[in-house]
């Protein structure tokens, strides 16, 4: 810590809450919470050169022990700002849940009904109070054709090995020498072995996560799974949002929601849910989640991906679209939106993309006027490795820096706020209307 610098948090004198989701696959608790500290670390580094002590403890946040870890980083004005990062760790919730035969299930579904929508080359999604078109990139149908024959490449391989096996086995059996014959079993063994693994990680903790959290449309046994994915996470929230501070009032001024991979869908739906409980309780027990969401960050986020399938589930069904809006207030209006909403993707990270389906196609001038809590699509220019971009984007400064810059009270990535056509256009009009 630097000598004679002042401690703060924030302007009424509170510390930051930095609540995080991790992704699918990652079975290791805190593995996502260590990553962002040091994340947050790296970029303290490099601005003030100084490497901010992490420390961890267990909390009591009303009636539940949270374990969580402190750090401080440094403002422009060279102040300390107390940072305090909780991690909702769900991953055992859908360990063992998923059979091969729900996620080919799942994704052959995906893929037909999909395959219908991106022909037309546009969806609807009920946005904001009402239906709105969107264009689909044309690129959707090579994408859906490309992940087709990828799922059908990885099960030919699959199956193509058990049946090379038995005639590898046969053909040990009639060569001299136990040494050639072990070493051929072990290597035959060895090939099974390592394409079981890869195809069980792809399958059963990836896909098979979003399988379980996302097949929403179906009265199936994945209900109670993802409620209790989604009740993880919201009694996290509830407790972070809800702490007292030992003097009275609220622990933290500001809280930070970060979620990766699967892990910014379970962030999305909870800050959600935070929400709706804030708008639905009296006066003297709201929370102020709106108020106090500073940063929705999500990262590697399959949610435009997520939209577009549940949505190609509904089969001309507007009212349950209109109930699916009203149970989220990021897309029913700006007015519920964090002060900021940052999207780092890539295009070598097949699982994330720019968001495009939780803003308004073709804003008005009114619409306009809440255009810096837009969705700030970001391409993370440090992902090269295709095929490991998305777990790569934790040793990439951009991430640190955006949340040490929203942290700092700068204003994140602003060459990402989205621009519009005809934008000069609509904002003369809006200035020049009574």
């Amino acid at each position: 810590m630097r000598e004679n610098a002042p401690t703060i948090d924030n302007a009424d004198g509170k510390p930051v809450a930095i609540l995080i989701c991790h992704g699918m696959g990652q079975q290791v608790p805190f593995e996502t919470l260590d990553c962002v500290a040091k994340a947050i670390a790296r970029a303290e580094r490099r601005r003030h050169r100084r490497a901010p002590p992490v420390s961890v403890r267990l909390a009591r946040l009303g009636d539940q022990h949270l374990p969580r870890a402190e750090m401080q980083i440094t403002t422009p004005g060279g102040q300390l700002r107390s940072v305090h990062l909780y991690e909702a760790y769900w991953a055992p919730l859908t360990e063992g849940k998923v059979t091969a035969a729900d996620v080919t299930s799942f994704l052959l579904d995906a893929w037909r009904r999909g395959m219908r929508y991106a022909r037309a080359g546009v969806m609807t999604r009920h946005i904001f109070g009402r239906k709105r078109t969107f264009p689909l990139p044309p690129w959707t149908i090579t994408q859906l054709v490309a992940a087709f024959a990828v799922l059908c490449t990885g099960w030919s391989v699959f199956f193509a090995t058990w049946l090379v096996m038995p005639f590898l086995l046969a053909a040990c059996a009639r060569q001299d020498g136990l040494g050639w014959r072990l070493v051929m079993v072990i290597d035959g063994w060895g090939m099974l072995a390592a394409i079981t693994w890869q195809m069980r990680q792809l399958y059963f903790q990836y896909v098979g996560d979003v399988a379980a959290y996302v097949s929403s449309h179906k009265v199936n046994r994945f209900a109670e799974v993802r409620f209790a994915v989604r009740k993880v996470a919201l009694d996290l929230a509830r407790a972070v949002y809800g702490a007292r501070a030992p003097a009275g009032g609220e622990e933290y001024g500001e809280v930070y929601v970060v979620g990766h991979s699967l892990g910014s869908v379970v962030a999305y739906d909870t800050l959600n849910s935070m929400l709706n409980e804030d708008l639905l309780a009296s006066p003297e027990k709201r929370l102020r989640v709106r108020d106090r969401t500073r940063l929705l960050l999500t990262l590697g986020s399959p949610l435009d991906k997520t939209a577009f399938i549940f949505r190609t589930q509904l089969k001309d069904a507007p009212v349950r679209e209109a109930l699916a809006e009203a149970m989220q207030p990021l897309i029913q209006s700006y007015d519920h939106r964090p002060d900021y909403w940052v999207n780092i993707h890539t295009w070598k990270d097949p699982i994330s993309g720019p968001l495009n389906l939780y803003d308004i196609p073709n804003p008005t001038p009114r619409d306009l006027r809440h255009r810096a809590r837009f969705i700030r699509n970001t391409v993370d220019p440090d992902a090269r490795r295709l095929g490991r971009a998305h777990v790569d984007y934790w040793g990439h400064p951009l991430l640190g820096n955006v949340l040490h810059d929203v942290l700092g009270g700068l204003e994140p990535v602003p060459d990402a706020v989205p621009r519009f056509r005809g934008e000069e256009r609509l904002a003369d009009a809006e200035t020049a209307a009574p």
